[in-house]
């Protein structure tokens, strides 16, 4: 029993010093950032990821979709190989094998066979959250990069029903000849409420109803809502007014925020203020 506990202990020690743990939260972050045009940004947040962790296979591959993406074949290429020659990873084999059809390290039955079981796995992360845009969205360019046009049709239909005016897959859909889903009220109407809870949260940061819409804030993103930059500097603010340090902390470490001298004054105040409250946790 005490080594079957040391085992466990050792997984997850590895799990953590590789940053799969870290990793959906930089994935979604990075997506957010490519998603709204930023493409340099987000390859150069998931650059910083794997300075930290160096080993992450999963960060590397997100690199090499980036880097395809963005047309830079060989790039990818490289950084594909890379996580190969480790570890025969089947996103990163797909799409080397995409890129470079003489490239032959899997039968084609067998990477056929696994797609399913890699959706279900992908899956798991949209099917908590109905409303969840982001992370659908990057579900449609990972299939599309994989040439599977079925799933990335799938998860588009299911984009535009939480959104009926995204372009994006309203494009992607016609291009295809892919019927536009009429069933929108619902989706209308999911619309309108994060609007509203939005608008919220704007009248309570204006009142100074600072309680109320921490609460409110942080319901939303704990449901992973899509919540404007702004929202989050709000956020940021009403934490430091209420005293509430290590929320403070999260939010600046959960999100990449451009630079400021007033968002550093934040960060050197935060820091101060916990080492304080760590110090009287020390005899």
């Amino acid at each position: 029993m005490r080594y079957l506990l040391l085992l466990l202990l050792m997984i997850q020690f590895s799990f953590a010093l590789n940053g799969n743990d870290a990793y959906f939260k930089m994935k979604k972050s990075a997506y957010t950032l490519y998603d709204h045009g930023q493409e340099q940004k987000a390859i150069t947040y998931v650059k910083s990821f794997l300075k930290v962790y160096p080993k992450n296979i999963r960060g590397k591959n997100l690199l090499a979709v980036f880097y395809y993406w963005q047309g830079e074949k060989n790039k990818a290429k490289k950084i594909l190989k890379e996580i190969v020659r480790v570890q025969r990873f089947k996103p990163a084999i797909r799409l080397l094998q995409k890129i470079d059809k003489d490239y032959k390290l899997t039968q084609t039955k067998t990477v056929q066979s696994d797609v399913k079981h890699d959706l279900e796995y992908m899956l798991k992360y949209v099917q908590k959250d109905p409303t969840n845009i982001i992370d659908r969205k990057f579900l449609v360019n990972y299939f599309i990069s994989i040439n599977d046009k079925k799933h990335a049709l799938k998860i588009a239909k299911e984009v535009l029903r939480i959104n009926p005016d995204d372009l994006e897959m309203l494009s992607f859909l016609k291009q295809n000849g892919a019927a536009i889903p009429k069933d929108t009220k619902i989706a209308q109407q999911t619309t309108q409420t994060k609007d509203k809870a939005i608008s919220i949260l704007n009248d309570y940061y204006q009142n100074k109803a600072y309680d109320r819409f921490i609460n409110l804030y942080k319901a939303l993103n704990d449901k992973r809502e899509y919540i404007p930059t702004y929202v989050h500097l709000q956020a940021l603010n009403a934490a430091v007014e209420m005293q509430k340090y290590p929320l403070a902390k999260k939010i600046l470490l959960e999100n990449n925020f451009q630079p400021s001298v007033h968002l550093q004054q934040f960060k050197e105040l935060i820091d101060q203020k916990l080492r304080l409250a760590n110090l009287y946790l020390v005899e």
